[in-house]
């Protein structure tokens, strides 16, 4: 009797302790639902050992905000920028001074580092969940001429950017809000090309049309002048040459 009530207290102890802390038995679910949706977003690219080949190419980012600091893809240590309320910037406090003392050391001693431009095309490297932080390792698509103690070098750099949300707000937000202010830092370049508007100008020749346009419903030729019917809007050309819009 005395060894049953003993296991009733042990049971009651155990279950009192993980509905006193919910987190710990949701925390892993969010996390993991949370990885299942970036993975299915974004592919990872894989690099060579030395960082300056690509085995298997990724999804690839756009850079839209300017602050993102990259490091040489062959450096022992990453910077890391931060990206809070929108707003683009190298790292303070205990993160930064880390940061500051790590670059200070023989070790993980920054050969050289640049800010990422505008329009600037990234692979995604990784991608990380913290409870408040969703964090992209990216690297330059291009490689880049950079001088090292006076030798040319051509290397790819990278950069750890930290998304930081308010407490708790990750573990319940929906997934298009908070790729949405990703996206806003560092937005799909297949997302860009497909909402960037069509257009069509004049001079563009048959082919630049219908890389636009796409093949159309008919074509109507006239000598040196050819009309590509579309469904909503007919498309003029004089000697190859796009003369009219209709």
């Amino acid at each position: 009797m005395m060894l049953s009530k003993n296991l009733l207290t042990l049971a009651a102890a155990i279950l009192c302790s993980l509905t006193s802390h919910p987190i710990l038995t949701q925390d892993k679910t969010w996390k993991e639902a949370t990885q299942e949706k970036f993975k299915e977003a974004y592919s990872v690219t894989k690099l060579q050992s030395d960082s300056s080949g690509i085995t298997k190419p990724g999804t690839v980012l756009v850079v839209q905000k300017e602050g993102i600091r990259g490091d040489l893809g062959t450096d022992e240590s990453t910077s890391e920028t931060t990206v809070k309320d929108g707003q683009v910037k190298q790292p303070g406090g205990a993160r930064g001074f880390l940061g500051k003392l790590g670059s200070s050391l023989t070790i993980n001693r920054k050969e050289a580092s640049l800010y990422f431009k505008l329009g600037e095309r990234v692979y995604v490297q990784g991608i990380a969940i913290r409870d408040n932080e969703i964090i992209l390792a990216i690297i330059s698509c291009d490689l880049q001429n950079v001088m090292i103690q006076g030798t040319t070098h051509n290397s790819r750099f990278k950069a750890r950017v930290v998304f930081e949300f308010p407490k708790n707000y990750l573990a319940t937000a929906d997934f298009s809000n908070v790729k949405a202010v990703i996206d806003s830092v560092l937005a799909d370049e297949k997302g860009i090309r497909t909402a960037a508007p069509k257009s069509v100008e004049l001079g563009q020749t048959l082919q630049q049309v219908e890389e636009t346009l796409g093949r159309p419903e008919k074509i109507v030729k006239l000598g040196t002048k050819i009309i590509y019917v579309y469904k909503d809007l007919k498309v003029i050309f004089i000697d190859g040459k796009v003369t009219d819009v209709q």
